[in-house]
């Protein structure tokens, strides 16, 4: 006999089905009236469907699945009298987390028993568990949300607070108004993801019309639309302070990037499971404290580019935007440890679920990852103390570490170079190299921990896996 069949088919899925009516597995005596499922938290049934089909595989014309009583745990769906025999129940909810499950069971009617004549149904409804291309799309929407994000609020504070000069370069104004622009894109883009990613759809149906009704009405469809308007204040912010930096227009552009990250927070777990209030405001800290190092890591590396004697950005205007974002980048990290300790106490709940589980085993890659970055920017952060002191002594020993093969240099020179014997402003060009390189490697190491950032809010938390 097939017992209870339910299956995650989506993995990492946060929603578990608690108890089925008629049960699964089970007989009753005659037809019953409706078919109610009870999960162990609310979910959204915009997008999912309960399902009957009869021993042959054929599908029993049903009502729309509504919730019981208004309560959004229980879902129920009204039965036409059927006869006596086994019976197949497909279902497909979303969870409160924004990632949907499915799964299967039988029961039977009468003195039939629900048993291996439907064995095969059910394995294959239970893998109905939608396209894997959707699923990587949705994914990609949400790491392209991440890294325009902090491009953008990152690259606006770094300015605001680092490099304020840095308003008139062209470049500039161009990098924050892609981003602004990209965010509201990705945004839009993953609403139709998320419809044929929680109705099991292909990618052929992202661009559904039904499908994009159904999402907006869900949490998910909320949070993304909120985020799609925030981000045309900022652009609207933006394109008002490139004519005037009043502060007017500074308020408009600061409310714009507030939007995103709260609204792009409410798409994460921190509205689900424990703590929600505590775990919201930690994921709104998260993505600002993010942002705020790697869009200033890109602002930053932009600028170093176009520094030096004689560049479109001084060296005495380099070195105070670097000393500045240096004192931002160590707070920001701080805030990440913090912020990061509070969610993985909440979504791991033990030691064991660390190692046990994929959500464990992706955070402790997430982290290894960030202490490496750490360590390449405490190197940067030292170079950067270095330069503003280029008079020194141990400016000229780094420098000369820096233009010999040993210490990375491309530029040939003599193993045997004296620090003494090397022009000052070589050294200071070296250095000012060497410490765009390192900038550059922080930030392909930030976009690897923004692909693990993404895989965990795709991923069911481990306290919820054990």
């Amino acid at each position: 006999m097939v017992g209870l069949l339910i299956g995650g088919g989506v993995a990492s899925a946060h929603s578990v089905l608690l108890e089925t009516a008629p049960s699964a597995g089970g007989t009753v005596a005659k037809s019953p009236k409706e078919i109610k499922l009870t999960f162990n938290e609310s979910v959204e049934i915009q997008l999912g469907a309960i399902r009957l089909f009869d021993s042959r595989g054929r599908q029993i014309e049903l009502p729309a699945a509504t919730y019981d009583h208004g309560r959004s745990e229980q879902v129920v769906v009204a039965l036409p009298t059927i006869s006596d025999g086994s019976y197949v129940v497909s279902w497909r909810v979303v969870s409160a987390d924004s990632h949907p499950v499915n799964g299967a069971f039988t029961f039977a009617v009468g003195t039939a028993a629900a048993g291996s004549d439907t064995r095969s149904l059910v394995a294959r409804l239970v893998d109905e568990t939608g396209s894997p291309t959707v699923g990587v799309a949705l994914a990609a929407t949400r790491w392209i949300t991440y890294l325009a994000t902090s491009v953008a609020v990152g690259g606006l504070i770094f300015l605001g607070w680092c490099f304020r000069s840095g308003w008139s370069s062209t470049r500039t104004r161009r990098r924050l108004t892609v981003s602004s622009v990209l965010i509201g894109v990705a945004s839009l883009t993953s609403i139709g993801a998320q419809g044929a990613y929680g109705a099991g759809e292909g990618i052929g149906s992202v661009f559904s019309p039904n499908l994009w009704a159904d999402v907006a009405g869900t949490r998910f469809g909320h949070a993304a639309l909120a985020r799609v308007l925030g981000a045309a204040v900022l652009v609207m912010g933006l394109r008002a302070l490139f004519v005037a930096r009043s502060q007017l227009n500074i308020a408009i552009t600061a409310i714009g990037a507030a939007w995103v990250i709260a609204s792009l927070a409410a798409a994460n777990h921190g509205l689900t499971g424990r703590w929600i209030p505590v775990a919201y405001l930690a994921d709104v800290v998260h993505l600002l404290a993010m942002s705020i190092w790697l869009g200033g890591l890109v602002a930053l590396a932009a600028m170093l580019r176009r520094s030096g004697p004689g560049s479109e950005v001084g060296v005495s205007d380099a070195v105070a935007a670097t000393r500045r974002f240096s004192g931002s980048a160590v707070v920001s990290v701080l805030a990440l440890v913090i912020t990061g300790s509070i969610e993985a106490i909440r979504q791991v709940g033990s030691p064991s679920a660390l190692t046990s589980t994929s959500y464990g085993t992706t955070l402790i890659v997430k982290v290894g990852i960030v202490a490496v970055v750490v360590s390449v920017a405490w190197v940067s952060r030292r170079l950067t103390h270095v330069w503003a002191d280029s008079g020194a002594p141990v400016f000229q020993a780094v420098g000369a570490a820096v233009l010999t093969p040993g210490g990375g240099s491309s530029g040939g020179a003599d193993a045997d170079l004296d620090a003494e014997a090397v022009e000052p402003e070589v050294l200071e060009r070296e250095t000012r190299r060497f410490l765009r390189r390192s900038v550059l490697v922080e930030v392909a190491m930030i976009l690897a921990v923004l692909v693990a950032s993404t895989i965990l809010s795709n991923t069911i938390p481990a306290i919820e896996a054990v």
